[in-house]
């Protein structure tokens, strides 16, 4: 008799610093996320002055799942380069006029397609995540 499949282990998510380090880290993790917030990984000063394009291949080589407010980043050469060639899996949230329980909301709403696509897929790539779907952005290969 074989053995059942067993699930996937579940992603570990990199909260940057544009969600903050104490309200959406701890209300996805209340949801079911393992999350470490950037402060948490780098220190306070240090993830102020972290660069982007710096840490993004950094936390990906830790096969961590990238969660932001940032949804500009896959338009900066620099940082979309970045994604690209570390291979990155992100999640931005489509708007940025969210308070921090909102941010979390948003993810926890959408934690079900999150973990199909992060268990179906490897990276690159750019997710926009909405108040009830995500949508799968293109990221140009300069």
């Amino acid at each position: 008799m074989s053995q059942p499949d067993t699930p996937p282990e579940p992603p570990i998510f990199f909260a940057d610093r544009d969600l903050g380090a104490k309200i959406v880290p701890s209300r996805l993790r209340h949801a079911g996320f393992v999350v470490v917030a950037m402060q948490e990984h780098y220190g306070t000063e240090k993830s102020q002055e972290a660069k982007d394009h710096e840490w993004i291949p950094e936390v990906s080589a830790l096969n961590m799942v990238i969660l932001t407010n940032d949804t500009a980043m896959r338009f900066d050469g620099l940082i979309r380069k970045a994604i690209v060639e570390s291979r990155a899996r992100c999640f931005a949230l489509a708007r940025q006029d969210l308070t921090g329980p909102q941010m979390a909301d948003r993810f926890i709403a959408n934690i079900e397609a999150i973990h199909h696509i992060t268990s179906q897929r490897s990276g690159p790539y750019f997710f926009h995540v909405h108040a009830d779907r995500i949508v799968d952005m293109p990221l140009r290969r300069e």
